[in-house]
């Protein structure tokens, strides 16, 4: 074990003495945050010190036959103020609408719709999507209690008969689901600077992995291997410190980023430091099983660094680490670890519960410890070898 701590040692000592690694891994990432949290505060900031205003949807409403049931549910107060209801002549128009912007959302009524639903018949109504995923989201909100209690009662009619549907016209109208509102606990909404310091933080913990594969090769390429190995040293002592100081240079960048962030530019990262530990700890493991799997499937230096740069950049742009994205962009983004990462952290600085932050680094927990094992069983087959 000796022999771990004296090559951690010295290899950490031999990182930190590099002279682009204080600029390209501490001051880099504080730069960018400072940047980018300076420049889109007013486009990112959701609204520190007053609530989320929901834009109404416009709807193109088609209707088979005049349906008093739709009818009276859309001109509701609760609904009306979400909900722009723009008459559609049929469903051709209404799909013509959406692809040309002036419709958000679409709903189509067949004709005999109240009559279906007041004698317990099979009833339909026909939602269809527009290209905002937020405006959809605000829609299907409001149109969902309606749709429900439609369900309802051809559910109760078609098990119990139509006599029971007496009862349901003694119920209160269904109410709205849309409430504007702060996100967060405490009222609060994260800003720019919350926004990019951790996206940052997460990206730049991974360029630790490039050091990682670059000390590795570079005992190979500089015969430095072979004449340790002539040394009573076990391979497995010198590989493991090796991968120890690159996670303690990751470990030094996310507590540098933090520490200068809270008290330079005043992110608030939260209460629940432990889970931000945990998080960081999480992204070292996934990226030292990374980059030790990338460079014993490599054949050179420059091969394994194209690689890794190329996966640390796809993987912040497809999350959103650079700016947020909607639609199939974003649920490339579900695959990435950049994306439940941001996610833990973006909730604590929300000051949300520990449960609701649980499933994000539950997730998180899962693919790092696997790709960790992974890369461990790559090395465990090839080894450390100079050949």
């Amino acid at each position: 074990m000796r022999t771990f701590y004296v090559v951690a040692l010295h290899q950490l000592k031999r990182t930190l003495r590099m002279r682009t690694v204080p600029i390209n891994l501490f001051l880099l990432p504080l730069i960018i945050i400072f940047l980018l949290g300076t420049a889109l505060a007013g486009v990112t900031d959701a609204g520190n010190t007053e609530d989320a205003n929901i834009e109404p949807v416009r709807l193109a409403f088609v209707q088979g036959e005049v349906s008093p049931l739709v009818d009276g549910y859309l001109a509701e107060a609760g609904v009306a103020a979400y909900i722009d209801v723009v008459e559609a002549a049929d469903r051709a128009q209404a799909d013509s609408m959406l692809r040309s912007g002036t419709a958000d959302y679409a709903l189509v009524v067949p004709a005999d719709f109240d009559g279906a639903v007041m004698s317990g018949g099979a009833s339909s109504l026909e939602l269809i999507r527009g290209k905002s995923q937020s405006d959809n989201r605000v829609a299907e909100n409001v149109l969902r209690p309606f749709v429900d209690a439609i369900n309802d009662r051809s559910a109760a009619a078609g098990l119990l008969g139509p006599q029971v549907l007496e009862a349901y016209a003694q119920l209160p109208a269904p109410a709205s689901q849309v409430q504007s509102g702060a996100l967060g606990a405490e009222g609060t909404s994260y800003t720019a600077f919350q926004y990019y310091a951790a996206s940052m933080l997460i990206m730049f913990v991974m360029y630790a992995g490039l050091s990682l594969s670059s000390s590795l090769y570079g005992e190979r390429e500089n015969r430095t291997l072979q004449r340790m190995y002539a040394m009573p040293i076990r391979p497995v002592y010198l590989f493991a410190g090796k991968v120890a100081a690159a996670g303690a240079v990751a470990g030094m960048q996310a507590l540098t980023i933090v520490l200068v962030s809270k008290w330079v530019f005043g992110v608030d990262w939260g209460a629940q430091p432990l889970l931000l530990i945990g998080v960081c700890l999480l992204m070292i493991l996934f990226t030292m099983g990374m980059s030790i799997a990338v460079t014993f499937l490599t054949t050179s230096q420059a091969q394994s660094a194209s690689i890794i740069q190329g996966l640390i950049v796809g993987m912040t742009f497809l999350s959103g680490g650079f700016v947020p994205f909607e639609g199939w962009l974003q649920r490339l983004g579900d695959f990435t670890m950049n994306r439940w990462a941001a996610e833990s952290m973006l909730r604590m600085m929300l000051h949300e519960p520990s449960a609701h932050v649980g499933a994000s680094i539950g997730i998180l927990a899962a693919v790092s410890v696997g790709v960790l094992a992974i890369a461990l069983a790559i090395y465990a087959r090839k080894g450390y070898a100079y050949e």
